[in-house]
């Protein structure tokens, strides 16, 4: 019987890739994730998609602020415009501005300014003071301001006759007493001093009965009989203590204008008339805060710092429902909030979550438990915070919070953080900003080198996609739309407003993509031969289309030719593109092109060789 010499046949095999697993910048990754991006998306997942183009809303002169309610509200030349049209609030600060919504109104930080965006002649500032000029005549007086007479002595009158007022000297601060004949006894009665002002329209139209206000004054014999403590001793916010001496006040009642001099009530008892020349400063101010933030019919927020020359580190909120109002002491659970905490270092961020306020430092986040009484309560966690530069980082994505801490992307869910990006590497980011619409969580920060870079993260998938290098300041959603102030364009020659959605503005030409793949075959210690890759996709620019190979990090891209492919975008089509065999250890491929674009799956065949180099 003959012998007949047989040729080994290459073992050849077919690998398929057809479940995309987005971006991941690590030394060993997995077959379908990608090395490196550019404005791929898990919209169709598994399907591998270019994102949607954007649509240009406008181009600002400034890059200052944005806020979504009704519409589209934003801080241009420090002006508050909606959508292009400009509002009374003007002459705003330079800067950057920290907009919180709470019910119809807008506060503008660190300027301390609203705006009411169903009643636009609604505005003004947060804050107000005056100082008095001139004579300010002071007298004890009824709530309404009216006069009365009372009787001045350490002890009881004799023979007292039904409602007699009596001033009880003997009691430090002494106390307002009224006879009562049904009860045979003296009944307490709240005291009050009436402040007139020989000048007329010196108090702001800003001021309300009911406001909390801060009395001061230099003169140390006026602030005792009003019951004026030394400022540096003056308990609530630092930024409301004046020089001197202070007190706070709720103001009962208010009076004056044209016709008469101006005149205030304020709850203090008072045993003589004064007439005085001596100024007497009235304010009710807003203490200064690093980050604000809105829930249950409040304003929250948080300083670090000196003050006065003391170090404050506090929490503050503002009176039930009154953003003007953060020195309204009554006893109340309406009242206003002032509380030290004792953790190191400045506050990086606040954000509200699961109905709390909560307060971020680096190394921990203080949640504030808000009770109906007024009996709110501080609890400290040591956690993973949001990283210094990183406020803007903090988003609410399908109920769980997510934000940038020092060394990752975190997903706060109920109790710790989880960390959530792996996937970036070796590669550290900061001053990281964020948005989130459904269930994608935007996220611009700079990288090592200074450079911007926008990833998107998919909550559903557990999928990042690197997009492209534009540089978002903030972000605001509405409706069915994601808007996004960026830094500036000099092709734009301003600052622009995207809608991420394209639903609104004049959208992009074009979408420029491309992926990466990660170094192949590195578990194989053959050598190989890659003959072709077979890519199934709907291209609506397949000529743009380019296939790009890197053998053995040497850091050359060859780039192979596509052969001709139907020019039909409603096409799911298979294209094959020829290899020209290369031996090879490993190798890793890039895909790029233009145009909306869906991969479906990536083949390559390839003929695995010796281990002999």
């Amino acid at each position: 019987m003959p012998f007949y010499p047989t040729i080994n046949v290459p073992d050849e095999k077919r690998i398929f890739t057809n479940t995309f697993a987005g971006y991941n910048h690590n030394l060993k990754i997995a077959d379908g994730e990608f090395y490196e991006e550019q404005n791929m998306c898990s919209d169709d997942y598994p399907v591998l998609s270019s994102r949607k183009p954007r649509g240009l809303v406008r181009v600002l002169d400034t890059c200052q602020g944005i806020i979504a309610k009704d519409d589209l509200y934003y801080v241009n030349n420090n002006r508050l415009y909606k959508n292009g049209t400009a509002t009374p609030v003007r002459n705003l600060s330079a800067g950057e501005k920290q907009l919180v919504s709470m019910g119809a109104y807008i506060c503008i930080f660190p300027d301390k300014r609203y705006y009411n965006t169903v009643d636009p002649t609604d505005y003004g500032w947060m804050d107000s003071e005056f100082t008095s000029s001139g004579n300010v005549y002071i007298q004890p007086c009824l709530a309404d301001g009216s006069s009365f007479t009372q009787t001045v002595s350490a002890t009881e009158p004799q023979n007292p006759f039904n409602g007699q007022l009596w001033l009880d000297t003997s009691i430090t601060p002494n106390e307002l007493k009224r006879f009562s004949e049904a009860q045979s006894a003296w009944i307490d009665e709240v005291p009050y001093t009436k402040l007139k002002f020989m000048t007329r329209n010196i108090i702001p139209s800003d001021f309300s009965a009911g406001d909390g206000i801060i009395l001061s004054c230099t003169d140390a014999a006026l602030a005792a009989k009003l019951l004026l403590s030394p400022s540096s001793t003056a308990s609530g916010p630092p930024s409301s203590q004046e020089e001197g001496y202070s007190g706070f006040f709720t103001l009962q009642a208010l009076g004056g204008g044209a016709n008469e001099d101006d005149w205030l009530v304020i709850p203090c008892p008072l045993n003589e008339t004064i007439n005085t020349t001596v100024q007497i400063k009235v304010s009710r101010p807003v203490p200064d805060m690093d980050f604000v933030v809105e829930i249950k019919n409040r304003l929250w927020g948080c300083f670090y710092g000196t003050r006065n020359g003391k170090t404050v580190n506090e929490i503050y909120a503002c009176a039930l429902g009154d953003f003007k109002n953060w020195n309204l002491y009554e006893g109340l659970s309406t009242d206003s909030y002032t509380a030290s905490v004792g953790s190191d270092g400045p506050w990086t961020g606040a954000a509200v979550f699961m109905g709390y306020p909560l307060f971020f430092k680096e190394n921990r986040v203080h949640q504030v438990s808000v009770n109906a009484k007024g009996a709110h309560r501080i609890d400290d966690t040591l956690m993973r915070g949001v990283q210094a530069g990183s406020s803007r980082s903090l988003a609410i994505c399908k109920e769980d919070l997510l934000y940038k801490s020092s060394e990752e992307v975190c997903i706060f869910q109920s109790v710790f953080p989880k960390g959530i990006s792996r996937d970036f590497g070796e590669e550290k980011y900061s001053s990281a900003v964020a948005g989130s619409f459904m269930n994608k969580y935007y996220l611009s920060a700079l990288d090592s080198e200074g450079e911007p870079v926008l990833f998107v993260y998919d909550k559903d998938t557990n999928i990042w996609h690197k997009l492209d290098p534009l540089r978002v300041k903030q972000f605001a959603s509405m409706g069915s739309e994601l808007y996004a102030l960026c830094g500036y364009d000099e092709a734009l020659g301003g600052y622009p407003i995207y809608a991420f959605n394209g639903t609104m503005g004049t959208l992009e030409e074009t979408v420029t993509w491309s992926f990466e793949s990660g170094d192949m075959y590195l578990d194989e210690p053959d050598n190989k031969y890659v003959k072709r890759y077979d890519i199934r996709l709907k291209a609506e620019e397949p000529e743009s289309l380019r296939l790009e190979i890197q053998y053995d990090s040497s850091g050359i891209w060859e780039e192979y030719g596509l052969p001709r492919f139907a020019h039909n975008d409603d096409l799911l089509q298979a294209l094959t593109i020829p290899v020209l065999p290369r031996r090879c250890d490993h190798l890793r491929y890039r895909i790029s092109g233009t145009g909306d674009v869906k991969i479906y799956s990536v083949a390559r065949v390839e003929e695995i060789g010796s281990d002999v180099n």
